[in-house]
């Protein structure tokens, strides 16, 4: 059974909408004496954020918005055409972010070309100070910038100064995460050992209120992780390009194990350096360097921002708000042997018990998901829970593997039953004649008294049936 579970959103990078709420013109009610004329004003341009308190996630010491905003545009020229003219607009769309409930920004010492380098990191904390709204907001700000692995920066001492350089341009007194830009390790690794170090320094001095590191690959992230928690700082974030055109291996095993170890994952460049935001085409490509890599990958993306702008239209949403964070997928590791992946995958399923993005089922205690989908084999099993089979009474695991199924391939993994049906919503697609026997026994009047794996689909909460008329013809 091939598995993929939808979370809430992580971080990433875009700009979210406005939300009003209008009143009416009515005539006056004898309610209106209980609502002064002012307050009634006021609610016709009431914002509600876009993110809520309960709806901030943990960053190590930090609680942070679940959508972040990054800089690494601002004060760059050659890659995204920045022009200190659009200073302006760029204070705007800060301003728009932090009203709009984002209270987290990323940048980096490096970010701006030439001699506008470090001027993302200044234009950030400019605009934090000339904010005009409400100052609970400006106070509220979380800054995570990275520092360069410049081959000059040779120890410790020189990456807490350059940190220190960081606040001096931000003009703010302490970072709310100072990361390591990328790794040396492949190529300095006496050089990675002293960054390190200097993460460590700065932790210590109070410059940061907490560590992480960006393009890190699941070795040495491990690595970093465990010689942090050796000089007791954790390691709070790690940054990894993420979007559903850079999906790879890698990724994923740095997800899992940011899962395993608590840190916690920032997905950068989620749209795809703007390929998916529908903006861009062969006839109508960016300037500069990212103009040349478009014009070679657009070409073959067409079928995929097909489907986005699609959707995009049916649910009235711009193709930037569709894409789905590949962060938030969990899928079956299928390095692994059957059971070696049935374990893993119970042990992901644990952590998000635990860490509380998955709901515990009050019925049974199994892990309770909000939408469960379903299919059906013509011999009514569901998921790779064959009729005869010992694992349909598994009442045990969250997830079990069977090496001897009765189709191919005979080696899969699959969620058991008390997990199924502590769904709040099982939707069950069935398609094709050939079904229609399984659905008659299940559906019709003439029920079949020999229990089928289908049948024992009961959820705690719904449980819809999606058929087409071939699986219908029998009913």
């Amino acid at each position: 059974m091939a598995l993929s579970i939808w979370m809430p959103a992580s971080i990433s990078i875009s700009a979210p909408p406005t939300w009003y709420v209008k009143c009416s013109g009515a005539k006056a009610s004898t309610a209106d004496s209980f609502i002064p004329s002012s307050l009634l004003n006021s609610l016709k341009t009431l914002k509600f954020p876009r993110f809520w308190p309960w709806q901030r996630v943990k960053m190590g010491p930090l609680t942070v918005s679940p959508m972040g905003f990054g800089t690494w545009a601002w004060g760059n020229q050659l890659l995204w055409g920045y022009q200190e003219s659009m200073d302006s607009q760029l204070q705007d769309t800060f301003n728009l972010a932090l009203e709009n409930g984002i209270n987290f920004f990323d940048t980096a010492d490096s970010y701006g070309t030439g001699k506008l380098n470090g001027q993302s990191e200044r234009l950030l904390g400019k605009f934090i100070r000339e904010f005009q709204g409400r100052k609970a907001f400006q106070d509220d700000v979380v800054i995570a910038t990275k520092f360069a692995a410049y081959p000059w920066r040779l120890t410790p001492g020189q990456f807490v100064n350059a940190c220190k350089s960081s606040l001096h341009r931000m003009q703010i007194e302490q970072i709310g995460i100072g990361q390591l830009h990328w790794s040396t390790a492949n190529y300095a690794p006496l050089q990675e050992r002293a960054l390190w170090d200097g993460l460590v320094a700065m932790h210590e001095k109070g410059l940061v209120r907490a560590v992480g590191v960006s393009n890190y690959g699941p070795k040495q992230l491990l690595k970093i992780h465990d010689y942090l928690k050796a000089r007791g700082v954790p390691l709070c974030s790690a940054q990894v390009q993420f979007s559903l055109l850079s999906m790879g291996r890698d990724q994923m095993e740095i997800k899992k194990l940011c899962d395993s170890l608590g840190i916690r994952l920032i997905s950068y460049s989620p749209l795809g350096l703007g390929m998916l935001t529908g903006k861009y085409s062969p006839s109508n490509l960016p300037q500069g360097p990212r103009g040349l890599l478009f014009r070679q990958i657009l070409p073959g993306l067409e079928p995929l921002l097909s489907s986005l702008k699609e959707i995009a239209g049916k649910r009235r949403k711009t193709m930037s708000q569709i894409p789905i964070p590949v962060g938030n997928v969990y899928a079956i590791n299928d390095a692994l042997s059957a059971e070696g992946a049935a374990d893993d995958y119970e042990t992901c399923l644990k952590h998000l018990v635990k860490n509380r993005t998955i709901e515990v089922s009050e019925v049974n205690g199994f892990p309770k998901f909000d939408l469960m989908l379903l299919g059906m084999g013509p011999d009514g099993h569901v998921a790779s829970l064959f009729h005869g089979h010992p694992l349909v009474k598994e009442n045990k695991k969250w997830v079990t593997f069977i090496k001897d199924s009765p189709k191919p391939p005979p080696e899969r993994i699959t969620l058991t039953f008390p997990v199924i049906n502590a769904s709040a919503h099982i939707a069950l697609v069935v398609v094709g004649a050939g079904k229609a026997d399984a659905v008659r026994s299940t559906l019709g009047s003439d029920q079949d008294t020999d229990l089928l794996p289908v049948h024992m689909v009961s959820p705690d909460g719904k449980l819809n049936w999606f058929l087409d008329k071939g699986a219908a013809s029998k009913l």
